[in-house]
């Protein structure tokens, strides 16, 4: 009876997602598979999580709900296909050599298509003498040790690139890009320019909340005559139009302004953008914006019902509220 496989593939990043780092390890591992005479009892894989930050092996993750169904005894006899080993983990030798051994322990070889080899459970037939078993260690030691040198080589090199960006923006040095522009930019002869159809949508938001039609009145317009969606790549195909939290988000973004403001909030440039929104637009949105925001901190969670503060205690005067005991956090769009 041939061993059944399971074959785990992964990529980090949504570029490699829509690229074809899943189709290559697939293709690649099939034709391993199929030469060792395997058969392939499932895929699973990992789709831009990072082996760097153990990603891929936190709950939630495919590698980690095989992990877990192994230790139970789930995958005795059977064998774990990988591509290479830094497709299990890119945290150094030990992390790696430990997820071996727990896989070997419970009945699991692993294989790697790369080269060929096979770390193979004591009980396995694959299994190889103790001279075998030691290189092949040794070789995985190896793999860990350089898997995570070059992932703290790419994040210190993209931490590096975006400092010099950041240092260059606030100096406004011309021809600098912001990496993924905002999604009313064009860029047009190395420089930005906003999009005629898509900055006429923008004014229409604006416009529209500041008359007084709600977000999800607008939301509702905008999808009902089939205005395309600003969704990129895989979210896509997953899109279904317009939705609250993206227009909300439209309407306090200062980028419309012009302005760069990096993901700490710090302020780099109050002209690095062309403007699509004038400033009394977006002041006006934000006035209407901050009066209709609701109670945050500890009565929060009081004060989330229609009727709050209309009915008062005729013994004490407090205005009466429900609790919700949801963990969930929620956010409101108005």
């Amino acid at each position: 009876m041939s061993k059944q496989a399971i074959l785990y593939i992964r990529v980090s990043t949504a570029t490699q997602i829509d690229g074809s780092g899943l189709d290559r390890q697939h293709n690649g591992a099939l034709s391993y598979i199929a030469e060792m005479g395997w058969n392939l009892e499932a895929t699973i894989s990992d789709a831009g999580r990072s082996a760097f930050h153990a990603a891929n092996r936190a709950p939630g993750s495919a590698l980690h709900k095989f992990e877990m169904e192994a230790l139970q005894g789930l995958h005795q006899g059977k064998v774990l296909v990988v591509e290479n080993l830094d497709r299990l983990s890119r945290q150094g030798p030990k992390a790696l050599t430990r997820l071996i051994f727990m896989l070997n322990d419970s009945g699991v070889d692993v294989a790697v298509c790369q080269n060929r080899k096979i770390f193979a459970a004591e009980n396995s037939k694959d299994s190889t003498d103790d001279n075998e078993a030691m290189l092949n260690l040794f070789e995985g030691i190896f793999v860990g040790y350089r898997g995570k040198e070059e992932s703290v080589t790419k994040s210190k090199r993209g931490k590096d690139l975006w400092v010099k960006r950041y240092a260059n923006i606030e100096n406004g040095t011309m021809g600098t890009m912001a990496g993924h522009a905002p999604a009313w930019l064009v860029v047009r002869d190395g420089k930005y320019v906003v999009d005629e159809h898509r900055g006429k949508i923008l004014n229409e938001i604006f416009d529209l909340y500041i008359s007084g039609v709600g977000i999800f009145k607008i939301i509702q317009k905008l999808n009902a005559r089939g205005e395309p969606s600003w969704a990129i790549g895989k979210r896509k195909d997953k899109n279904k139009g317009w939705h609250l939290p993206y227009v909300h988000r439209l309407l306090t973004k200062r980028a419309l302004l012009g302005e760069y403001v990096t993901l700490s909030g710090e302020t780099l440039s109050r002209d690095f953008f062309p403007q699509a929104i004038s400033h009394d637009k977006f002041n006006q949105a934000q006035a209407i914006l901050t009066s209709k925001a609701k109670p945050r901190g500890r009565d929060a969670r009081k004060m989330n019902n229609l009727l709050t503060g209309l009915v008062v205690c005729g013994v004490c005067d407090g205005k009466a509220g429900y609790e919700n005991k949801g963990t969930n956090s929620v956010t409101s769009y108005i």
